[in-house]
């Protein structure tokens, strides 16, 4: 285990480290490969040593707060706030140390924040975090980050990303964890459901009485939208006494009538509910970023040659695989309908509906 007792405040008897120390580019390939443990293990052999550097210093702590959990965040968070009130007196590198630091610092809140917004895709850490995760220790980080932020006012990307946390730690405090024993599931479409599953009724039910209360209204209406119009042109494309007026023989075959709402495959997913893939991409970003300020350019060139690869091949399905989640499967659904109007592409007709749908997509919702 990561051994919180190598960081003493304050910090005295600094070394200095050399930022082309072959040292330096095997933690950044161990954070690059996702290795968290690996560079702060690492990182604290170099602490040992009092290689004060705020980098490896980042680096260690995030390892902490992976492999401790909420003691390890409350830890962090008060080392943070200590040496931000010394004035990170005892920090290096010397040379060009405040940008460094605020380089460093800012990588570590966003990996932070990024580790409590997607905890899911670590159980066993999950598992370990909730332990600990009550009403007291909540209440206590959330002060805890509001006091960072306030601190670090006026430091421009520093703020924002300890605001940011706050945000993450407020976000995670409304979320129930997940029980130990899932629950019946109520009927529902097998769409993929990785975030918010508890709010979308109530933000369902919103858009069906015409509120809009919130950005998350705002991403289903369009769907809601288009199932009113379905059950308009359903339910009222035929009066009752007309049904019973005509001639059965001269009718055109019935469509079946459409699903419950309940049964209709979601068309909306939850607002960007992102894969790991995406946390990777971001934390390439961030890394790269520190790369060029530490001066280490070839580092940041093999960083650099990933992420274009990577956005070269970009795959919005990917990295956000929810987002796609209802359309796939209404295509499914109707998959025999939509391939036979496919067919039809090179249509009059279709011509038209494609040249309304660019220019007025809310009357082409409505052409029948």
């Amino acid at each position: 285990m990561l051994d919180r007792a190598l960081i003493t405040l304050p910090l005295t008897g600094a070394r200095p480290i050399d930022s082309y120390d072959p040292r330096f580019a095997e933690l950044a390939d161990a954070v690059l490969r996702g290795r968290y443990i690996a560079a702060a293990e690492g990182a604290a052999r170099l602490l040992g040593e009092r290689f004060y550097d705020v980098r490896l210093l980042s680096y260690f702590l995030y390892g902490v707060v992976v492999e401790q959990g909420v003691g390890g965040l409350t830890w962090t968070l008060s080392v943070v706030r200590a040496l931000a009130d010394a004035g990170w007196q005892g920090l290096g590198p010397v040379q060009s140390q405040q940008k460094h630091i605020k380089a460093s610092v800012r990588w570590l809140f966003d990996a932070m924040s990024r580790r409590l917004l997607h905890l899911d895709d670590d159980p066993q850490g999950r598992a370990r975090f909730m332990e600990e995760w009550d009403d007291t220790s909540r209440a206590a980080l959330i002060d805890a980050g509001e006091a960072l932020a306030v601190q670090l006012d006026g430091l421009g990307d520093l703020n924002l990303a300890a605001r940011k946390l706050v945000s993450a730690l407020r976000t995670l405090a409304v979320a129930p964890p997940p029980p130990l024993v899932e629950p019946t599931p109520p009927p529902a479409p097998p769409t993929v459901e990785e975030e918010g599953e508890d709010e979308e009724p109530a933000a369902e039910e919103d858009a069906e009485e015409g509120y809009d209360d919130d950005d998350d209204d705002a991403y289903d209406e369009p769907a809601d939208d288009s199932d009113d119009s379905f059950d308009e042109g359903s339910d009222h494309s035929f009066d009752e006494d007309a049904e019973e007026e005509s001639d059965p023989s001269s009718e055109a075959p019935k469509r079946p009538a459409p699903p419950a709402r309940a049964d209709r495959p979601r068309l909306t997913a939850p607002p960007l509910a992102a894969a790991p893939a995406w946390g990777e991409l971001l934390e390439r970003l961030t890394l790269f970023e520190q790369l060029v300020e530490d001066g280490a350019t070839t580092q940041a060139a093999v960083v650099a040659d990933d992420i274009e690869d990577r956005l070269n091949h970009f795959d919005p399905r990917r990295y956000f695989p929810a987002l796609f989640a209802g359309y796939y499967a209404a295509l499914a659904e109707n998959m025999s309908e939509i391939e036979e109007a496919w067919e039809d592409r090179e249509s009059a007709r279709w011509r038209v509906l494609r040249q309304l749908y660019q220019l007025d997509p809310e009357r082409f919702r409505r052409a029948r």
